[in-house]
């Protein structure tokens, strides 16, 4: 038997998380409504003039944080993640540093609060996702950026920006959100590139206040471009966890002297982070569970992306709410038996599943999910191949 990987020392505040092991984030803002990607003003090169009618119709109408709370608590998820802010520069909460917030659109809610009071009352962690780029905040430069809607706008040549001002900016409204909800159990950064770095974010100040503010919460590592977190002795702005997008690795993940690093992959339901009409791409509940088996095998965390749809409806596809099959009877009890099964394989093995792993992942009751031999095939076969 191969020898274990050793591993970093594992903080106090990391615990929970690491036995949570299963995580469900939700990508939803104006882009929603559209639902070409939230990406969609940087691939149209749209104006903020032509992003607005997306502000003046967002009503929210059918949000329900509660009914999104017990998604993820019946689809066996132990804690959720929000897109409080993506890249362009939209908010869901109520912020006094800006009015570009659901605050002042039609919807005239902080939907983050809403979202942070109904997760807790399901007895689920509360994670939020900020984006470190703001499309929409006339300091962020424009032109000749990598994606920023405006990057080709000869009118944005020369423009003037005072960078620090937005440095600013960004972390008061960090502060906001770690003071004005109460407990906060995670926080996820998105993203460093080029000279957008540690550096340029003032990360060590960021990290230190973040820590004044919320002591035990668990940090993501995107403060710098790289994975800062794999270094021997990583800065303490390099976070908490690796998080890979749209794959599992390999062998997990280690730093540069092969201890095993803390990770989660960022996996969505389909083939988009957004609501997307166009893309039939959905996982199965059979592919949920062989990813998560694969991630825990090796040591890490799943955190599968749901995409509301549009503000005014912010329902879930009937194929997203069959990735977490709310109505299959067992289902939750097969997620947490798959991720108690297969964690001490893990560091045991160095990261190979075993036979006698997936034979412990279907150990249920036969259900309508769990029970068929082509289920169980499904599971046992993707815990021998997680190595």
């Amino acid at each position: 038997m191969p020898d274990s990987i050793p591993s970093r020392p594992v903080p106090d505040r990391l615990r929970w998380w690491q036995e949570a092991r299963f995580g469900v984030s939700f990508h939803w803002g104006l882009y929603s409504i559209p639902a070409r990607g939230e990406w969609v003003r940087s691939a149209e090169r749209r104006s903020l003039a032509a992003y607005q009618p997306w502000f003046d119709s967002f009503t929210a109408d059918r949000y329900d944080a509660r009914r999104w709370a017990a998604l993820v608590r019946a689809g066996g998820a132990r804690y959720g993640l929000l897109t409080t802010k993506h890249h362009d520069g939209f908010c869901l909460f109520d912020s006094a540093l800006t009015d570009y917030t659901s605050m002042h659109t039609p919807a005239r809610r902080d939907l983050v609060r809403e979202y942070v009071e109904a997760f807790r009352a399901e007895g689920l962690r509360v994670g939020l996702y900020y984006s470190l780029v703001d499309w929409r905040h006339p300091d962020c430069p424009a032109y000749g950026d990598r994606q920023h809607p405006l990057r080709w706008d000869e009118s944005q040549r020369g423009l003037e920006h005072r960078w620090e001002r937005y440095v600013e900016y960004f972390h008061g409204q960090v502060r906001e959100l770690l003071s004005n909800y109460g407990r906060i159990d995670l926080l996820c950064f998105d993203f460093s590139y080029w000279d957008y770095d540690s550096q340029a974010w003032r990360a060590e100040e960021l990290v230190r206040m973040i820590r004044q503010l919320q002591p035990d919460i668990v940090l993501n590592d995107r403060l710098h471009p790289g994975c800062a977190i794999k270094r021997a002795d990583p800065p303490a702005w390099a976070g908490d966890f690796d998080s890979p997008e749209q794959l599992v690795p390999d062998r997990g993940i280690r730093d540069v002297t092969g201890r095993a690093v803390p990770w989660e992959s960022w996996i969505t339901s389909n083939n988009s982070w957004c609501h997307n009409p166009l893309d039939l791409a959905w996982k199965s509940p059979a592919d949920v569970i062989r990813t998560l088996v694969n991630c825990v095998s090796k040591g890490g965390n799943l955190s599968l992306n749901l995409g509301p749809t549009a503000p005014h409806a912010a329902r879930f596809p009937p194929r997203a709410n069959a990735c977490c099959a709310r109505s299959a009877p067992g289902w939750n009890a097969t997620v947490h038996r798959s991720t108690a099964a297969a964690t001490p394989a893990c560091h045991a093995r160095s990261g190979a599943a075993t036979p006698a792993m997936a034979d412990a992942c279907m150990r249920t009751s036969p259900t309508r999910c769990s029970g068929t031999p082509r289920w169980r095939a499904c599971v046992a076969g993707c815990a021998m191949a997680a190595c």
